[in-house]
């Protein structure tokens, strides 16, 4: 936790600066992309996710596909 202080707001009173979260889906930890996320000082939080693989924000979610994956998406309708 980094602890900044803000002089926007009167008092210069602290502001606690949190590190950015992504929630990923725990069977993507079978690829390097959550490793390489924490690396960037994101922390990464493991769960199972029922629609896409990360959740960048409350309006924000990815699903990560292959070209193979995506092209057989489009061909059965999944997309």
């Amino acid at each position: 936790m980094v602890v900044e202080r803000s002089t926007r707001q009167g008092g210069m009173k602290f502001v606690e600066k949190k590190p950015p979260r992504v929630v990923v889906d725990t069977r993507e930890f079978r690829s390097a992309l959550p490793f390489l996320i924490h690396q960037r000082g994101i922390e990464v939080i493991p769960t199972t996710i029922e629609v896409g693989d990360y959740v960048l924000g409350p309006d924000i979610c990815v699903e990560r596909k292959s070209i193979p994956d995506l092209i057989g998406s489009f061909a059965s309708g999944r997309l």
